[in-house]
């Protein structure tokens, strides 16, 4: 199953990349999901979905319960400080 994300609108940056007047702190998240059908995991990723980088359901699953690892990319914004 992949996840899909829509395109976000470009906005205003500098140079390093950052936007105007904040700073973005990344933290990488991995959370392990355990489902029993297909539709459970599609809930899970829907409410993730702003989130969600990456998304890997392994082939061979046995048991009452199937798995997912879903990769998840989180900004915490911090204001800017002026620099003199």
């Amino acid at each position: 199953m992949s996840c899909d994300r829509g395109a976000t609108p470009r906005r205003a940056t500098n140079t390093a990349g950052y936007l105007l007047n904040e700073r973005r702190k990344h933290m990488s998240v991995k959370v392990k999901v355990s489902y029993t059908d297909d539709q459970e995991l599609a809930g899970v990723i829907r409410l993730l979905a702003p989130a969600v980088q990456r998304c890997k359901v392994p082939r061979l699953q046995e048991g009452k319960y199937k798995r997912a690892y879903i990769e998840l990319q989180v900004e915490e914004k911090q204001e800017a400080v002026n620099e003199a």
